[in-house]
């Protein structure tokens, strides 16, 4: 779906915010915030406001009825469905995909993976180099459920859990595009 609201928008803030809101759920529109917008798209609160705004007053998104006063309550909505019948694409989409930090976790893996072919360092530093890259990228992990967060207790995190984690993102972006 993002490639073809990019193609009929461009590339871009509006684009973006467009595609994130219609990615939330196919099946019942939810409602998303601009902090929560903003911290999937990368841009400024500021920026997906005015883009949001703008949207809503065109009519391509909903924007649920908040006192004026309270910027930061304001809520976003869409109607996958009808956008999907508009685009001529089927209706289950997958979402947003939060590819930003998913791509800075799979980096700094290969980072960390490079300094260790060339100057192994033992094991027990190997766990605690893994439970901090753990640690970190938790969230963007279990926020779409790529680790099972029962299954993420930090004080346990090891090497081990690396391979997993980074085995479960392999198969997650498999099987969601």
């Amino acid at each position: 779906m993002r490639s073809r609201v990019r193609l009929g928008m461009g590339v871009g803030a509006k684009a973006d915010v467009l595609s994130f809101i219609l990615g939330l759920n196919a099946s019942v529109p939810e409602w998303a915030s601009v902090s929560m917008i903003a911290d999937a798209t990368g841009y400024t609160a500021a920026a997906v406001r005015r883009v949001a705004d703008d949207l809503a007053a065109a009519r391509f998104i909903r924007v649920l009825n908040t006192p004026a006063t309270d910027q930061a309550a304001r809520m976003f909505s869409a109607g996958p469905a009808a956008w999907a019948t508009l685009l001529g694409i089927g209706y289950h989409q997958p979402g947003w995909g939060y590819w930003r930090e998913r791509f800075r976790f799979v980096v700094e893996v290969l980072a960390w993976a490079d300094r260790e072919a060339g100057h192994p360092s033992s094991p027990y530093a190997q766990d605690v180099a893994s439970r901090d890259l753990l640690t970190r990228h938790g969230t963007t992990l279990r926020r779409d459920q790529v680790v099972k967060p029962h299954d993420f207790a930090v004080a346990a995190l090891d090497r081990h859990d690396l391979t997993e984690a980074v085995r479960s993102l392999t198969t997650w972006w498999a099987t969601h595009g």
